[in-house]
């Protein structure tokens, strides 16, 4: 997020590349709620049923942190350009001040996705994933998600 928080974070933040040994989540697997940790992400053992837990939990909002922001290690997260504790060498001043209206055609290509989207948010009605709930492989899809995503 690019506005600060109203105070210190829950969770233990270090500036290295390491999952935190605090953070867990509750999600619901399997009709049954459940707290997870970034071990869990890769407990399982199977490198493809860790993969996919990796790929399907990174991206998931818990209490309004990502798993792959408390994570970052587990999920290849890591900002080898950015830490927390300051640089010995400051940067140069930025050019001038931003905007306050956003151009109509940027000068910049990003590969994030855009704060204000020219088409509508709609859920993919063929999109589907494979994932672990309860011991059992199953495939989900957005609707699952939307009953269950808490």
């Amino acid at each position: 997020s690019t506005v600060p928080s109203f105070g210190p974070s829950p969770f233990e933040v270090t500036n290295t590349c390491e999952d935190s040994s605090t953070f867990s989540f509750e999600a619901e697997l399997n009709g049954n709620l459940v707290t997870l940790d970034c071990a869990w992400l890769t407990k399982h053992g199977n490198p493809e049923v860790d993969a996919r837990r990796i790929e399907n939990w990174c991206g998931y909002e818990a209490n309004g942190t990502l798993v792959r922001t408390m994570c970052p290690a587990t999920c290849g997260f890591c900002d080898p350009t950015s830490s927390i504790t300051p640089s010995n060498n400051p940067s140069a001043a930025p050019y001038g001040m931003p905007s306050t209206v956003p151009t109509t055609s940027p000068n910049v290509q990003s590969s994030e996705p855009s704060f204000n989207p020219s088409e509508p948010c709609v859920d993919s009605s063929t999109f589907s994933f494979d994932a672990e709930l309860n011991g059992n492989l199953v495939t989900l899809d957005c609707v699952w998600l939307t009953k269950h995503g808490n």
